[in-house]
């Protein structure tokens, strides 16, 4: 990254707009979509492991979207716009037939309350830490065997009851909602592995993660600014020779 000073980037600021407003214009389009990309691999990575434990180190990346400016979009630089956000790019269902990778989100970033039903303890972690993800072994699609729906006198003997079921089946997991659990079920063992409660709520603290890597990264813009316009610049003196 080049070192910035005020100095330099009028300097550059004013030799670029000798150019032409198209190559201006240009230039500070570049410097808009060079700092949205180093706010999806940089800023945001970084924002994120200050606010939260962050289990899948590729998480964040990979469900960051760059919208872009693009040429044509405006012919002034007002009319100039990227952005970066969170979306689901994923069909996939994680815990449940119901889970989406970026539920409560938007409550992480405001703060806020969440509903949260189930919650995976340490059993269902690889290398049962709390600092690594939900093993793919602890994931269900929620077709479970569930304990209150056996015919038993109590619940310890549905339990017994939902276990021999889940074996008979061949069904991995019991959903032992009088206990509010979840357990993985094996032909060795039995572990409870998730936590689960219909009407538990928690409340998040803001973060505001988002809004402090978006506004870390813009202040970069000069500095990508500088960058472009060098390329632009030796780009129309090369047409020159």
């Amino acid at each position: 990254m080049i070192k910035l000073d005020n100095s330099t980037f009028k300097r550059y600021y004013t030799e670029v707009k000798l150019l032409g407003e198209k190559d201006f214009v240009d230039v500070a389009r570049e410097a808009l979509n060079e700092t949205a990309k180093f706010a999806k691999k940089t800023t945001i990575q970084k924002s994120a492991n200050d606010a939260f434990t962050v289990r899948n180190k590729s998480f964040f990346k990979a469900f960051t979207r760059v919208e872009y400016a693009k040429r044509g979009q405006s012919s002034t630089l007002g009319g100039l716009h990227s952005s970066v956000g969170m979306f689901n790019n994923s069909s996939k269902k994680s815990l449940s037939s119901t889970y989406n990778p970026l539920d409560n989100m938007e409550e992480m970033e405001h703060g806020g309350s969440i509903k949260r039903e189930i919650t995976p303890l340490n059993q269902s972690r690889i290398s049962k830490t709390y600092n690594r993800a939900v093993s793919k072994t602890s994931l269900f699609s929620g077709n479970l065997i569930t304990q209150s729906k056996m015919n038993g006198k109590h619940a310890k003997q549905r339990f017994r009851i939902a276990l021999e079921t889940a074996k008979k089946e061949g069904k991995k997991f019991i959903l032992a909602d009088e206990y509010k659990a979840i357990y993985a079920v094996s032909s060795r063992k039995t572990r409870r592995i998730f936590g689960y409660d219909k009407s538990n709520t928690n409340r998040i603290k803001a973060t505001h993660f988002m809004e402090k890597a978006t506004r870390e990264a813009s202040e970069l813009i000069p500095a990508f600014f500088i960058k472009e316009a060098i390329k632009k610049i030796e780009f129309r003196a090369s047409k020159i020779k």
